[in-house]
């Protein structure tokens, strides 16, 4: 049986808690997963709420009949909320839109000793499949920056294709998809940086470095933040520094904070740039459009950065 825990998208800070509303960026991750579920989701599904505000309104993105679970926005422990579920032995896949540290509990209880992503982020998704008397495992875990704001403003028509796309590549239908990705590349960003993506190697497609920069550059020249990360990222590992970090300043000056991350990492190599790392560093968390792990990462560079000696 399916079982996809959603956890709520970034929402302001304020009491009373349960009154708490999804900020603007919290809006648009909940619209690219429910995106995202319009064209994946296994049919007849049931989708379980908190009845808190921030998930009710992550929830609404995704055009489904919700049911209010009281459940979910208590201290239960995993096995009392799966055993009020009853999710091994439901008649139909289940949806639930909840709150961390619960979902992330239900999660390791479930996988136990299957390796499993340790960061739960603001707005993802997590897929697992189980059948009683089985071991479950995790079928995919689906991030919002991930796909893209490109997404959110595909023609009907395309969004379709992508996502058939996305579903052959995870199958490893690798061919099947670089056709759908080569098609949608002609007007679409997204799908150049995928297709670039297949081209950089172990994809079932031959690795060519000079069509994994046109697609990026493609995608990048038509402000993909996305393309111009990829793009920087793919010059600094040929040693490119000065063209990696030009791209990386576009995406920065795009509104991508996690590109400031990356121009960080490249001046951490000497110990005479800690202050333009520290900079790049804050300004990150000052652009925004990073990922949790993302905001971890700095935090912990930071922190580093503050008990080095001067």
């Amino acid at each position: 049986m399916e079982l996809l825990l959603w956890r709520h998208a970034e929402a302001l800070d304020g009491t009373p808690d349960h009154e708490r509303q999804l900020t603007t960026r919290g809006q648009k991750q909940a619209r690219k997963i429910a995106l995202w579920l319009e064209a994946n989701a296994p049919k007849n599904l049931r989708l379980l709420v908190s009845p808190t505000l921030r998930t009710q309104q992550t929830a609404t993105r995704f055009r489904y009949q919700m049911e209010i679970c009281e459940a979910l926005a208590t201290n239960a422990s995993p096995a009392e909320i799966l055993s009020i579920l009853d999710w091994q032995h439901a008649k139909t896949p289940l949806l639930v839109v909840g709150h961390q540290p619960m979902l992330s509990e239900i999660a390791d209880h479930l996988l136990q000793d299957i390796p499993h992503p340790q960061t739960f982020n603001k707005g993802a998704l997590w897929w697992l499949h189980g059948e009683a008397g089985q071991k479950t495992r995790l079928r995919q875990v689906v991030e919002a920056k991930g796909l893209s704001g490109i997404i959110a403003h595909m023609r009907p028509e395309d969004e379709k294709q992508f996502c058939r796309a996305h579903r052959f590549k995870d199958a490893g239908k690798y061919r099947k998809a670089f056709k759908i990705f080569r098609k949608l590349a002609k007007r679409n960003t997204y799908a150049m940086v995928s297709l670039a993506n297949l081209y950089s190697g172990g994809f079932g497609i031959e690795y060519s470095f000079e069509k994994i920069v046109k697609w990026e550059k493609k995608a990048a020249e038509q402000g993909d933040d996305c393309g111009m990360i990829n793009l920087g990222t793919t010059y600094r590992r040929t040693g490119d520094v000065r063209t990696a970090k030009a791209w990386y300043e576009k995406a920065l000056q795009a509104g991508d904070g996690s590109a400031a991350l990356e121009i960080a990492k490249m001046y951490l190599i000497s110990d005479l740039e800690t202050e333009r790392v520290k900079n790049y560093l804050h300004q990150a968390l000052e652009v925004g459009q990073l990922c949790e792990a993302d905001e971890e990462e700095i935090q912990a560079l930071l922190e580093e950065l503050r008990e080095k000696p001067v």
